[in-house]
């Protein structure tokens, strides 16, 4: 496993890439979505997470229950 330099912008490495399709699908999974998620698309998977948290919880169903439930005033602000 080799380490590699985070970029700032846009700038993709192209020996992650070449590494990333090095690699087998079924046994090197982890090493897979470790490079996707924090090298190769850190910014889109930051969207995704924060769009998918949206949907949970700005639906309407959903914040009535934790509203009734005290979630927000009874649990502390991580950050």
């Amino acid at each position: 496993m080799q380490d590699y330099y985070k970029h700032f912008g846009f700038i993709r490495d192209k020996a992650i890439s070449r590494e990333i399709e090095s690699l087998d699908p079924a046994k090197d999974h982890c090493r897979i979505v470790y490079l996707t998620t924090g090298y190769e698309f850190p910014w889109d998977m930051v969207r995704a997470l924060e769009v998918a948290l949206m949907k949970t919880f700005c639906s309407p169903r959903i914040s009535e229950l934790l509203s009734y439930r005290g979630i927000q005033e009874t649990w502390p602000k991580k950050i």
